[in-house]
């Protein structure tokens, strides 16, 4: 990659992990929003006597598979974010590393033209 590619490929790798940090917002949202669903039937259900009873209700409605589905998409999200980051700052390192060549090689060739 030459040196003027470096900016744009950094954008658009910031650009990927902004979308990855709204989906985990919205996965992390409905997931919540589930959550209080499930507390919401756990206190309104009158068979359930004690906090064992309600904590096996709460596990047993965590296993639906909508609940597994958000719990999975926001794990791979999250998973794919940290894979983003790693390749935004290799990107960046490279730029860092592209812009010291091209000093030594400016530096180079003043040695010689003095």
């Amino acid at each position: 990659m030459i040196l003027s590619e470096y900016p744009e490929a950094i954008a658009q790798a910031e650009a990927k992990l902004l979308k990855l940090n709204q989906e985990i917002e919205i996965q992390s949202q409905l997931l919540s929003y589930l959550d209080t669903e499930i507390e919401k039937n756990i206190a309104s259900n009158k068979d359930l006597k004690n906090d064992q009873q309600r904590k096996c209700k709460r596990l047993e409605l965590q296993q639906e598979q909508d609940y597994l589905e958000i719990k999975t998409n926001l794990k791979e999200a999250k998973d794919d974010k940290d894979e983003q980051l790693i390749k935004l700052n290799l990107i960046r390192n490279q730029f860092s590393v592209a812009k010291l060549e091209a000093k030594l090689q400016i530096a180079q060739l003043e040695l010689v033209l003095n």
